[in-house]
């Protein structure tokens, strides 16, 4: 009996060693997974490197600031992942790495924001000036062109953050843009005609628009009929 007393005192601790090896084995383990899901999310903040220079001019102070709390956050919880070493660090992981995927997402939506107000930007009032535009027989073809890159932009809006190939097309945008701007000032829309043309094409277009410049242009395509004068009434406040 003394015999077994003494091989069961021996076996006790092993046994203890080993249930705190095999805790620390499933911690590392569910370490591990949390750490890989938050790979996609570290490989799309890496692909933003490509279109980063483009959002400098176009960020909101909010964004940028949460953007930055985010990124900073980010920054600390790797620093605890990577130096998570023993059963109380490892457990401390997966809480860790949720939050910090969470950041990520934060991140990335405030990306997505100013890379949208970017292509606004760069395509401005194009897409409904062209479909005004297209009303005139003369200026339909340019007015479709116009509907065409506003397109473009909006299917680019859409994908964020840009691959290599969709910072080279949005790079083509901003000169077929440039181009066809150009080609709206050739036929004699100048800065009054263009103001009176994209408030017209937002409903915001009122009589004090209309100047001779205007009314040249108008009157120059035989589009007299093509516009009513509207009172509209404000309700008194």
């Amino acid at each position: 009996m003394n015999d077994q007393l003494e091989v069961l005192e021996q076996l006790i601790p092993r046994i203890a060693q080993a249930r705190i090896g095999e805790q620390f084995g499933e911690a590392f383990q569910d370490a591990c997974q949390h750490t890989q899901d938050l790979i996609p999310g570290i490989e799309r903040m890496e692909r933003w490197q490509l279109s980063i220079h483009l959002l400098k001019e176009y960020w909101d102070p909010d964004d940028e600031r949460e953007a930055l709390g985010a990124l900073r956050i980010l920054q600390s919880a790797g620093q605890k992942i990577e130096s998570a070493q023993d059963l109380n660090q490892l457990s401390q992981v997966r809480g860790t790495a949720t939050d910090a995927k969470s950041r990520v997402d934060v991140v990335m939506r405030d990306g997505l924001r100013v890379w949208q107000r970017r292509i606004n930007a760069d395509i401005g009032s194009l897409g409904s000036l062209g479909a005004l535009l297209s009303e005139f027989g003369d200026t339909r073809e340019l007015g479709h062109r116009m509907t065409l890159i506003a397109k473009r932009g909006a299917a680019l809006a859409s994908q964020f953050p840009p691959t290599s190939d969709l910072v080279e097309s949005h790079r083509v945008l901003l000169e077929d843009a440039g181009t066809i701007r150009k080609d709206l000032a050739a036929i004699g829309a100048g800065e009054s005609v263009e103001a009176f043309l994209n408030a017209l094409a937002n409903d915001e277009a009122t009589l004090d628009l209309a100047d001779d410049a205007v009314l040249k242009w108008i009157r120059n395509r035989r589009s007299d009929g093509l516009f009513r004068i509207s009172l509209q009434r404000f309700a008194s406040r």
